[in-house]
């Protein structure tokens, strides 16, 4: 069967969206556990907020991953590609819900992007390249 013709570049897309989640993730890795860090959080009256920062940017590399792993699986065709990113927007189209009360302006950023990826991997023509 033929590739759709826009999986290309939604690969692509999604290369650099994972890219970024990993480096976000392990950038907030990296300050949640800085001692010059937890003090500034602290004068700031956010002391055991470096937990919440940690836990979040494990799920930033974790999410980052998956979503390299689920792309490389994507471009190849194979159907557990398909079911590992719509895990994977769904998952964050969530987060970014649950986000929206603390970075209004992030999470409308991160559901402008997954809500038409979720889209786009529904269609009848994407479905049936997978199998599905």
């Amino acid at each position: 069967m033929i590739r759709p013709t826009h999986l290309s570049i939604i690969c692509v897309l999604l290369i650099v969206l994972g890219v970024f989640t990993l480096l976000g993730g392990l950038m907030m890795v990296v300050i949640g556990t800085n001692d010059f860090m937890i003090d500034l959080l602290a004068d700031m009256g956010l002391s055991g907020f470096e937990n919440v920062i940690v836990a979040l940017g494990v799920y930033g590399i974790i999410s980052g991953l998956l979503t390299l792993v689920a792309t490389h699986f994507l471009y190849n065709g194979k159907t557990l590609g398909w079911y590992l990113i719509i895990v994977i927007l769904v998952s964050d189209s969530i987060f970014n819900i649950f986000m929206f009360s603390y970075d209004a302006f992030s999470a409308v950023f991160g559901l402008i992007f997954t809500i038409p990826f979720i889209w786009y991997f529904f269609r009848s023509n994407v479905r049936e390249y997978f199998s599905i």
